[in-house]
């Protein structure tokens, strides 16, 4: 890189973590976790359009990196570098596909954050039902990418009058709104197949209508998972302050099971988004997952029970608050 190329690249590597930092202390929709404005994402789009391929890479490394070591941590950058993997591809080749504008290649590129991001969490999990989660996602991405499509656009208008070189410029093709809107229904439906392809493994409706509706004839179970391995089945009826330690990411997390269902108390890890997912309790094909300390929560009636897990070895009580 030129000494003008490495000035701009530093700034905006900055200017994506100081932005990504603050947008996660800003809740865009209350008790609905994971959902961001995608400030940071501004600056990727940017380069995307103004940078060459590999300045763009290098950035989004760059910023994961980055943000993982300062703020979020080792699994929270695994999650990132797949989202943004998946996202700059995408938008690398929507950027040279006649009429699609810069609204329409932010959109898909948010949706495909959220597909890399998931896909992650459920291989590292080993928990198929957070792709429950992702139609909420997409829907986020669908609202917050336009928006971020806006604010680039903004940008480059501004740029453009002070004569700012390019190395592709958002009106070299002329931009249609047919195009974007019909480029994100592609999205949406391909969205839809990976969903519904993914989560057949991990979830069951049927059975989740069926613990609703049975009232309290079934028995139910916490199922604790921690990095793909299932840790403790404990029965929904012993209530009581849970608390497990990680011990591959030195997580901590206490979690509590009580008359209303069961919810995350506390995490150590940066964000703390499991501690806001809510309770949980019989019927909710949801669960609630703290992904930087690989821990899932779900409850299930007693026949999803692995067949090879021993309930009665279990000891739980050692994790039980006095």
């Amino acid at each position: 890189m030129k000494t003008k190329a490495i000035a701009r690249f530093a700034i905006l590597t900055a200017l994506a973590l100081v932005l990504g930092y603050v947008e996660s202390f800003i809740p865009v929709v209350p008790m609905v976790p994971g959902i961001k404005l995608g400030l940071s994402n501004t600056v990727l789009l940017y380069a995307v359009y103004m940078a060459s391929p590999l300045e763009s890479a290098l950035l989004m490394i760059c910023k994961v990196v980055l943000s993982g070591l300062l703020f979020s941590g080792f699994s929270a950058m695994l999650y990132s570098l797949a989202g943004g993997v998946l996202s700059l591809v995408v938008m690398l080749i929507l950027v040279r596909v006649p009429k699609v504008g810069v609204i329409g290649v932010s959109a898909c590129g948010a949706i495909c954050h959220n597909i890399g991001q998931i896909a992650v969490a459920s291989l590292m999990l080993g928990v198929g039902a957070v792709w429950a989660y992702f139609p909420i996602l997409v829907v986020s991405g669908l609202v917050m990418g336009p928006v971020t499509g806006l604010v680039a656009k903004s940008v480059f208008s501004a740029l453009e009058k002070r004569g700012t070189e390019v190395h592709i410029n958002p009106k070299t093709f002329s931009e249609s709104k047919v195009a974007d809107i019909l480029i994100i229904i592609v999205m949406v439906a391909v969205s839809g197949v990976v969903w519904l392809t993914m989560s057949s493994n991990g979830l069951d409706f049927n059975k989740a209508h069926d613990a609703v509706t049975s009232g309290n004839e079934a028995k139910y179970y916490l199922e604790v998972v921690e990095n793909n391995e299932v840790l403790y089945e404990i029965p929904m009826t012993d209530y009581g302050t849970y608390t497990i330690k990680n011990k591959y990411t030195n997580g901590e997390n206490s979690f509590v099971i009580d008359e209303s269902g069961a919810h995350m108390e506390s995490a150590n890890c940066p964000d703390k988004v499991c501690v806001h997912e809510g309770t949980i309790a019989p019927g909710d094909i949801i669960p609630v997952t703290c992904l930087p300390n690989l821990l899932s929560l779900q409850v299930i009636e007693a026949s999803a029970v692995p067949d090879d897990f021993d309930l009665a070895d279990q000891n739980y009580e050692a994790i039980r608050a006095s």
